[in-house]
């Protein structure tokens, strides 16, 4: 179990690769042995409140961008300026999770 929870302690770092960081520590607590630790309503719990926190972050920058919408680089650069910062907080209830339960 020690060991495991090393393990996630080093892949908390792959969260800075949006998304796929947090898939892999999805899968790697809920199916290792460190899934003794953790029940199936807490992936669930995880999993639903990542989607939720990405789509909520996603709406805020995009009503934001809607008072800037004058300006030619927010126009041109909507999409990567609403989806990036949406993509790392897709991680962050991930990493609340780790840092609380281990």
């Amino acid at each position: 179990m020690s060991s495991s929870i090393q393990k996630l302690k080093k892949y908390r770092w792959i969260l800075l690769f949006p998304f796929i960081g947090g898939i892999i520590c999805l899968v790697h607590i809920f199916n290792s042995r460190l899934s003794k630790k953790t029940s199936s309503k807490d992936g669930f719990i995880l999993l639903l409140s990542s989607i939720i926190t990405f789509i909520g972050v996603a709406l805020i920058i995009k009503l934001v961008l809607l008072m800037f919408n004058d300006i030619e680089f927010v126009r041109t650069y909507e999409t990567l300026i609403t989806l990036i910062p949406s993509l790392f907080s897709f991680n962050i209830p991930i990493l609340c999770y780790i840092n609380h339960k281990f």
